[in-house]
């Protein structure tokens, strides 16, 4: 979970992270980063205009991310 105000990176962070992950490199600090698939779940940005472009743009292997576009809400009582 990444939490925090709107507009500070919150996004950027979680698909910089998807990115490495999909594709396999190193981590800012130098340690590998193992090769490994992805799902992803939001609320806020769109797949299409937001989430795929800044995949693209970070590197990732799109062929390993999976986004998932809702959740089905059940009542409790």
């Amino acid at each position: 979970l990444i939490a925090g105000q709107p507009g500070r990176g919150k996004s950027q962070l979680t698909l910089f992270i998807a990115a490495l992950v999909s594709a396999g490199g190193h981590w800012p600090d130098g340690s590998p980063c193992e090769r490994g698939s992805v799902i992803l779940v939001s609320c806020e940005d769109d797949r299409g205009d937001t989430i795929v472009p800044r995949l693209i743009a970070a590197g990732a292997d799109l062929s390993a991310c999976l986004s998932l576009d809702g959740t089905r809400r059940e009542e409790w009582v």
